[in-house]
Order: C-alpha cells, then structure tokens, then sequence
C-alpha cells in the first residue's frame, strides 16, 4: 500500500528539497515553489510581481530588500488591489526595462540608479509617471485608478504604500 501517489511524492520531495537548499530563516512556502516562484527576469531585470492576498504579500516583502522599486496598482475609493494590469517601464534613453502582461498589485524592480517612466494599463485605462531611482533608499511608486464613483482621484503619486 502506498501513502502518497506518485505526483504527490514528488511534489512533497520538491517542497523538501527547497526548504533544506534554503538559508536557515528563509525556509519557502509552498507557494514559493514551482514554475513562477521566486525572483524572475525579464532580459536582464530582476522582478517579481503579486501579491494580492496576505500570504503572497509576505513572501514579496521577504525578498523587498533585493529591489530598489516597489509598485503598487490599486483602484477605486478604498484602493482595492489590481492585479493583471499590463506594466512597463522605460529608462532615460527609451529603453524598454521591464514589460508584463499579467503585473500587481506590487511589483518589485531592481534597475540602475537613473529616471524611468512606468505606465500601467487595466480596464482600458492607463495611468504613468517618472520614477527616480537611487542608489540607497527603496523607491515606491503607487499607480491608482479611480473607480466608477471616484470623481478626482489622483492618476500617480508617491504617497505611502502600506
């Protein structure tokens, strides 16, 4: 008799085989495990992206301190998260840094110290600003999109994420 299923025995030993690989004190969720875990690249540009539920959040915020941006879509009066917007970013030169089709609601970024334009679209609208990245301090960038009812809300700001 067996206890676990093939497919499953192999997942269980994938799980235990990051969580040994890990440092001590940053043992991987589950989640973090697979196709889409962890840091990704996008020709040379460090990222990750999520972050929409209270697990997803913490896993981002464990590996903040690799990035020099953080990102945040929202929408609406009590800026509810957006996630699935298209993002992109741009340097000083037009060069195209960072592109997603499926970003946020945080997304992270390490690029070079310099002035970028990010533009993020979602629903048919799109909202951008200039972002300048330093060579110490975590920028943040909080990209908002009022919702139906919301009559003035300000399209980009570098207010406090949470």
């Amino acid at each position: 008799m067996t206890l676990f299923p093939g497919p499953v025995l192999s997942i269980l030993m994938l799980v235990a085989g990051a969580a040994a690989a890990a440092p001590p004190g940053d043992v991987p969720h589950a989640a973090e495990v697979g196709a889409d875990a962890g840091v990704k690249d996008w020709q040379g540009t460090p990222y990750q992206s999520g972050g929409d539920g209270a697990e997803s959040r913490m896993v981002l915020d464990r590996r903040l301190r690799q990035f020099n941006l953080r990102i945040l879509l929202s929408e609406g009066r009590r800026s509810s998260y957006v996630a699935g917007a298209e993002l992109s970013i741009v340097d000083a030169r037009g060069q195209e840094r960072l592109r997603l089709a499926d970003a946020g609601p945080y997304v992270d970024v390490r690029l070079p110290a310099g002035r970028y334009t990010v533009q993020a679209r979602s629903g048919g609208h799109s909202r951008q600003a200039v972002v300048q990245i330093g060579t110490a301090a975590l920028a943040r960038l909080h990209l908002h999109w009022p919702g139906s009812q919301d009559e003035a809300a300000p399209a980009a700001g570098p207010g406090a994420l949470p």
